[in-house]
């Protein structure tokens, strides 16, 4: 049998990202259909998965100039993609070996909308189905996060409307990895297919934790940005420390600020052992890894603070932290506290003004998990809707 090729693709987004490697990339693998190849940030040690190939196409930062190299790069791999392919196919006719269709490069998910005019060119000259996955609202990203220059945002804006505008006619359909964006985003109408950023079950070892003799471990997990709350986090686990509460904060995700790098090293300096760096280095770390720190952990923190960026979305760590059955400290937004409140599953506060010695005393009485998270938080609920959708 034939085994054709499905290409995921991204920019920013490491090779083993948990929504291109882990949900996307090993669904899509499952079905014994394709080959799938995932392009993204390069890592050290990518996965290893058989009839999955992984692809570094970038790594340096969010606005360094070899950035505007990469569309050129991911047209030239999906050519070299194609290529092998072909190669394959003469490989297998020549040793007689039961291949009787040639394989082709038959789905092309771009997940980052600078990727949208090559993948929309390569559609053009040789043919292919192609799916965009909406992340994020770009658009409101560059307007509302401080991570771009404000001279720069104009310009931002501008070239990511055309880009969304002129790919519409060439995408066959969305993937949708928030259920806001429906209510902010125009160009899906019609074609889209909302697959949540809910946990993706995996083997990692439990916590083990005893509050009489042991530290409560708080555990930031994921970025590390203004944006996602870094800086509220540390704040919090100071305020806890600073009474006398036996807490550690570790920090468990990738830094790509430097300066937020050199902020969490100071304070890792001077509260030494009690707030720790996964790595240490800023480098992108593996979400087994990540999931492992939070496994061990006695309170995840989400800290994001409210923003028109992320009014509609939801942290994927909360879906994480609610799979693991880990209380959450949880900043005040009426969605995220929709989706935390049926099952008990943490305290909601304003990291920015609360009363150390109140949240700790919540923390230590409170019942949580009255009621055990099911299959509605579980990826494999949006897994079933792509199947059916690579099946059409």
């Amino acid at each position: 049998m034939s085994e054709n090729v499905a290409v995921i693709a991204s920019v920013l987004k490491p090779v083993d990202d948990t929504r291109l490697y882990e949900k996307l990339g090993l669904s899509i693998r499952e079905t014994k259909k394709y080959r799938v190849n995932i392009i993204g940030f390069a890592v050290k040690n990518p996965p290893r998965h058989p009839g999955m190939e992984f692809h570094g196409i970038y790594s340096g930062s969010r606005l360094y100039w070899t950035r505007l190299l990469v569309p050129w790069r991911f047209l030239v791999k999906l050519i070299e993609i194609k290529r092998n392919c072909k190669h394959k196919h003469k490989y297998a006719r020549k040793h007689s070996l039961d291949r009787k269709q040639k394989p082709t490069l038959k789905l092309l998910i771009v997940c980052t909308p600078e990727l949208l005019f090559p993948a929309v060119l390569y559609k053009i000259i040789f043919g292919t189905r192609l799916w965009y996955d909406v992340q994020e609202n770009y658009r409101r990203n560059v307007q509302y996060q401080s991570v771009y220059f404000p001279w720069l945002k104009p310009l931002l804006k501008l070239m990511l409307r055309m880009v969304e505008t002129i790919s519409r006619p060439f995408i066959d359909h969305y993937l949708l990895a928030e259920r806001g964006y429906l209510r902010e985003l125009k160009f899906v109408n019609g074609r889209y297919t909302v697959l949540e950023n809910k946990y993706k079950s995996i083997q990692v070892y439990k916590k083990n934790s005893n509050h009489q003799h042991h530290r409560v471990r708080l555990i930031f997990s994921g970025t590390c940005s203004w944006e996602n709350g870094i800086l509220e986090a540390v704040s919090l686990a100071e305020a806890l420390i600073q009474r006398q509460y036996p807490v550690q904060l570790d920090i468990a995700g990738q830094v790509p600020d430097p300066d937020i790098l050199q902020f969490l090293y100071r304070k890792a300096e001077f509260f030494k052992g009690q707030i720790t760096m996964a790595g240490g280095n800023g480098a992108l770390m593996g979400h087994s890894v990540i999931m492992e720190h939070a496994a061990r952990a006695d309170f995840g923190l989400v800290a994001h603070q409210p923003n028109p960026s992320n009014e509609n979305c939801i942290p994927t760590k909360i879906y994480e932290y609610l799979g693991l059955k880990l209380p959450i400290l949880l900043q005040s937004h009426p969605l995220w506290e929709s989706v935390i409140r049926p099952y008990q599953g943490g305290l909601v506060l304003d990291f920015n003004q609360f009363h150390p010695d109140e949240l700790w005393k919540k923390m230590c009485d409170t019942e949580f998990y009255t009621k055990i998270p099911g299959s509605e938080i579980c990826w494999e609920q949006e897994e079933q809707k792509l199947l059916t959708l690579l099946s059409e």
